[in-house]
């Protein structure tokens, strides 16, 4: 960030902490992406919904939400959860999305 970082990534396992040695330095133009990487399923909806507001209450100007698919069902609650996000007016919410393929 002090070399004008437009952006910077944080895990929300690890945001609290970030947070905590910012006290407020942040630069104003630096936009916070907090991001969830789960490579072992997709979760319920519910799950999703709690972990898109846990990301939106630790200061993060962006929601990043990574997660692995391995059927239809998995990208449907993708699907559901981006466009319930999408209703709430989130600026800026983002998945990525890794297929698993079988061999």
């Amino acid at each position: 960030m002090e070399s004008g970082a437009d952006y910077i990534d944080v895990e929300l396992k690890a945001v609290e902490e970030f947070n905590n040695s910012m006290r407020g330095k942040k630069p104003v133009k630096c936009k916070l992406i907090v991001s969830s990487h789960n490579y072992q399923c997709t979760p319920s909806i519910e799950d999703l919904g709690n972990l898109v507001a846990a990301i939106q209450a630790s200061g993060a100007d962006i929601v990043k939400i990574a997660t692995i698919v391995v059927d239809i069902t998995d990208v449907a609650r993708v699907f559901q959860i981006s466009v319930h996000s999408q209703c709430q007016q989130l600026e800026h919410f983002g998945f990525y999305v890794l297929q698993l393929q079988h061999v």
